[in-house]
């Protein structure tokens, strides 16, 4: 089953690059990364629980979390689906900490890491997560992401690639 946070789109025209809008590469593979690793995510949503949607995108560096750890904090979240079971593998866990985290309203927005190659317009991006879920943004519970390489076939076959 693919998940919500995945739709491809087909654009009636063609998309201007910009400060806002760059491209990112697909994991073609097995991305290895490690618990702790820094990615970004962005997004329009709320900057603070109960507050009110971001004017302005924003953008924020936060560390990659081990299933193991975000088992154990989500073990501890009443009513929530992987509460007492092993997460997904569909899944990447990620920020939570130190007030950093995706939030309501950044659902659909991505998970990458920056791979500095290159400036201004010129540089890389490597996509690894899609914003699906999390709860208190940013109070030690990481938020929960669709792992793109897991759906790395479907999305070239959608886009007849």
């Amino acid at each position: 089953m693919v998940p919500a946070e995945l739709a491809p789109a087909q654009l009636g025209s063609r998309v201007k690059i910009n400060d806002v809008i760059r491209p990112a590469c697909l994991p073609e593979r097995e991305f290895e990364y490690t618990n702790g690793d820094t990615v970004k995510v962005i997004g329009w949503g709320i900057t603070e629980v109960g507050g009110p949607k971001s004017t302005v995108l924003n953008e924020v560096e936060i560390p990659l979390v081990s299933a193991e750890t975000c088992a154990a904090s989500y073990s501890r979240v009443r009513n929530f689906p992987f509460r007492d079971s092993k997460l997904p593998a569909e899944i990447i866990c990620a920020g939570g900490t130190d007030g950093k985290d995706s939030c309501n309203g950044d659902s659909g927005g991505p998970l990458f890491f920056d791979l500095s190659r290159g400036t201004g317009l010129n540089r890389e991006y490597l996509l690894v997560g899609i914003v699906s879920t999390g709860v208190n943004c940013g109070t030690d519970i990481p938020a929960i992401y669709t792992r793109v390489e897991d759906y790395f076939h479907w999305i070239l076959d959608k886009l007849s690639l």
